[in-house]
């Protein structure tokens, strides 16, 4: 359902965006050859194709060069009709429109948050949160990873750098909330990856959940499959918790969750229930689901990934509209959910929107 109508979305746009972005560049042509309006043309229709081309091409970072171009155009476009209606000064009048309808602005605004999307990427931060609980008897720090997509976007050297600084915290444990690896990632990729992730120093050590994309269920021509990320995890050291729970000698239950993509995965009640009453209980679900329930069956932790924050704006702000949770706090009752924005983006090497990051949850006694 969900691709039929992202598929309807793109054929009743796509077309606009096309016909819009011809409007501007013949207009931009005709600005730059006044005197050779075949030229003009010509120019103006070839790279109406190439913008056409860029915008089918959705899934590649020219499509979101191409829409911001276009809605930075339009942007121009009303500043120019504001002018227009302030001022009848015919010099004033002329230099607006060859700077706004000339395509050079909204050209040189894409170009930098583009840039500046393409440098976010590989200087991730640490987000940081505080719980405080009357269940938990001491101070106790939780650093939560999502969303790697190792050997994709980000240099490997980004990730070590990373986990070398959150020793420095002391985190009493780490856990990983799916998505560390991907279609795109190589069979010796997957390997460095959990090495560099199992070397970081965690006192009750480090968990991991499965995302959608650790599987690479999405590509039949993936270089690994389930049994080689198994023994990758194991290899490091690091535990996978699948519809299964750990109770810690400091009073914290961890709960990782299959991911929903699974439809036959457990429900959260019937993996709450055998755990200590007294205990912290943090849950790993690497899609931001299941609040409510999560809150009904006495969770008092619920960390997820997936979205990435939106990455792409406004994609944040869209998610907000249909109240699905994207990125940040969220309560439900007692239940606290955090959505990392993850350590990388998908897709696309640029992050227009958020920080790439990973997540510290300080939980302290109440």
């Amino acid at each position: 359902m969900f691709v039929i109508l992202v598929a309807l979305v793109l054929l009743l746009i796509v077309p606009g965006l096309i016909i819009y972005g011809h409007v501007i560049l013949r207009r931009g042509a005709k600005i730059f050859f006044p005197n050779r309006p075949k030229t003009a043309k010509i120019l103006a229709w070839v790279l109406t194709a190439g913008y056409a081309a860029a915008l089918v091409c959705i899934f590649n970072v020219s499509a979101i060069f191409a829409l911001y171009f276009a809605l930075f155009s339009a942007l121009a476009d009303g500043i120019y009709l504001l002018i227009r209606l302030m001022t009848k000064s015919p010099k004033l009048l002329s230099g607006a429109k060859k700077l706004l309808h000339s395509g050079i602005l909204p050209l040189g605004v894409t170009c930098v948050i583009l840039t500046v999307g393409a440098v976010k990427m590989f200087f991730p931060v640490t987000a940081e949160y505080r719980l405080s609980s009357p269940k938990t008897r001491e101070s106790f720090n939780v650093v939560f990873i999502s969303d790697t997509h190792f050997g994709t976007i980000q240099r490997p050297s980004v990730l070590e750098e990373s986990c070398k600084k959150l020793n420095s915290v002391s985190p009493d444990v780490l856990i990983l909330g799916g998505d560390i690896v991907e279609e795109g990632t190589s069979r010796e990729e997957l390997t460095r990856a959990f090495e560099i992730l199992g070397s970081v120093k965690a006192k009750y050590g480090v968990y991991y959940v499965f995302g959608n994309h650790d599987r690479a269920t999405y590509s039949p021509s993936a270089d690994f499959g389930e049994a080689e990320l198994l023994s990758a995890i194991e290899a490091a050291g690091i535990t996978v918790l699948r519809d299964s729970s750990v109770s810690l000698p400091c009073g914290v239950s961890i709960v990782g969750r299959e991911d929903a993509s699974v439809s036959s995965r457990a429900d959260i009640s019937s993996l709450v229930a055998p755990l200590p009453k007294e205990d912290l209980i943090i849950v790993a679900d690497h899609q931001p689901r299941d609040g409510e329930a999560c809150a009904a069956a006495g969770v008092d932790l619920l960390l997820s990934g997936h979205t990435h924050g939106g990455q792409i704006w406004p994609l944040r702000w869209l998610f907000r509209l249909v109240n699905s949770p994207v990125y940040g706090e969220y309560d439900y009752g007692g239940c606290k959910m955090i959505v990392s924005s993850g350590f990388t983006g998908w897709g696309y090497p640029v992050r227009t929107q958020g920080r790439c990051e990973a997540v510290l949850v300080s939980v302290r006694p109440e």
